[in-house]
């Protein structure tokens, strides 16, 4: 008796049992391994939509975020009122703290004309701090033969409570005009 032989299926042509097993495996652990990269791939494309949503909200997020904070720093920024007054040989200029103390005051004139002399009493020593209200009076005589349209600017530095350094910046012309550029935040060097 041959143990090899199978009736029709000749085991050198159709190999053994084993051989054949192993084929009907073989295709089994294929068709799994497909569904399993299926499978994946769905997965991966699903946490790519989250990644891509949660990019979208934490973008959101900070919008918001620098929004707000620009928000609080205009609250907290410390704002002035000019009034100036031109007579025949002084300009009068009264700086008025609006909306917030000013604190560590520091002026500055700048751009002077021939003709100009500064007659304020401002003291650049800290701790300068002007409270709400308070009047800071600025003097200066001037010729009026003066022929410069820009007589002099005033450079005022300050800080509000949460020690942001702003710079306030006024243009006073020899036609009356009072120029006011800022209060912007300081550049930091």
């Amino acid at each position: 008796m041959d143990i090899n032989n199978f009736g029709p299926f000749d085991s050198k042509v159709w190999g053994t049992f084993f051989d054949c097993t192993m084929v009907v495996v073989t295709s089994f652990t294929l068709i799994y391994l497909i569904k399993t990269f299926k499978a994946q791939s769905s997965s991966l494309s699903i946490q790519q939509k989250t990644l891509e949503s949660q990019l979208a909200v934490q973008k959101a997020q900070q919008l918001a975020t620098e929004i707000e904070q620009r928000r609080f720093e205009s609250e907290i920024r410390p704002d002035v009122k000019i009034e100036a007054s031109f007579m025949t040989d002084k300009i009068n200029i009264t700086l008025t703290p609006i909306n917030r103390a000013l604190r560590y005051l520091t002026y500055k004139i700048s751009q002077v004309s021939a003709g100009i002399t500064d007659c304020s009493n401002i003291v650049n020593q800290p701790p300068s701090t002007y409270v709400l209200n308070s009047k800071i009076n600025l003097g200066y005589l001037w010729d009026r033969k003066i022929e410069d349209p820009l007589l002099f600017s005033i450079d005022l530095t300050f800080q509000d409570e949460m020690d942001n350094k702003y710079e306030l910046k006024i243009g006073v012309g020899k036609d009356g005009s009072v120029l006011k550029m800022g209060p912007r935040k300081a550049k930091t060097i």
